[in-house]
């Protein structure tokens, strides 16, 4: 039969790739904060900027210690009708069930287990738990990965933690 359809603004087509791998960073510092070239307005919202993407990367240990870690996901949709009709912001979503699986698995953790330990380890954990966490939620993808990008103390202690460590 003849195929209708109706014009923009009431009809839409969106494609969802199933093939492509997306990738979510946190914690990791990708901004320029160079004071000369930048007006007032911008270097305060990249100095805010900056404040939230290290505040992500800090979380507690089991001792109760902060430890920073920078990390990525990446993910493959699987369902796209899932994916975009069941939730109304399922990027979001993954980027919450993300924060809460690594802090989950770092609070189980010591802090010299997570900064000279078994990161594989670590790794690994948070890759169960984010899968497990992925799939309660349908939200329709598949978690291929989550990379360690670096595990330190915050950056307010780090040289004094280098310095007692190589003591």
């Amino acid at each position: 039969g003849p195929l209708f359809h109706a014009p923009w603004p009431i009809a839409r087509t969106r494609r969802v790739s199933t093939t492509e791998v997306h990738s979510m960073e946190f914690g990791i510092e990708r901004l320029n904060l160079d004071d000369s070239s930048t007006d007032a307005l911008a270097l305060k919202e990249a100095r805010a900027e900056l404040k939230k993407v290290r505040e992500e990367a800090e979380m507690l240990t089991g001792e109760g210690w902060i430890v920073s870690i920078a990390y990525a996901i990446q993910y493959r949709i699987h369902d796209a009708r899932t994916w975009t009709y069941e939730h109304s912001a399922p990027q979001e979503t993954i980027r919450r069930l993300a924060q809460e699986s690594i802090r989950r698995i770092a609070a189980k953790r010591t802090t010299e287990d997570i900064l000279v330990g078994n990161s594989m380890g670590f790794r690994q954990a948070t890759e169960a738990e984010l899968a497990k966490l992925l799939a309660s939620a349908g939200l329709g993808v598949e978690l291929i990965g989550v990379e360690l990008q670096s595990v330190h103390a915050p950056p307010a202690v780090h040289s004094a933690y280098r310095n007692v460590a190589s003591a």
